[in-house]
């Protein structure tokens, strides 16, 4: 099933009523935007006002890793 972000909420029904700066706290959100997105962790950060080192905290906390290249 492909997940289709649509502002706060996924197609899967899973919303998100935190603030903005708290979305990458959240697996399926930081899932969406690194993996299928391919955001950067430094533009995941601009867009969630916290620092570069916060969004690989949280990337390496869901098992989200980076490749030797780049994102996978």
């Amino acid at each position: 099933m492909q997940l289709v972000w649509d502002g706060m909420c996924l197609t899967d029904g899973t919303c998100y009523t935190m603030p903005k700066y708290d979305l990458y706290k959240s697996k399926s959100w930081l899932h969406k935007r690194y993996v299928q997105d391919k955001k950067s962790p430094d533009e995941i950060a601009k867009e969630c006002g916290c620092t570069v080192q916060t969004v690989y905290l949280y990337l390496n906390k869901f098992g989200l890793k980076m490749g030797r290249k780049g994102r996978r």
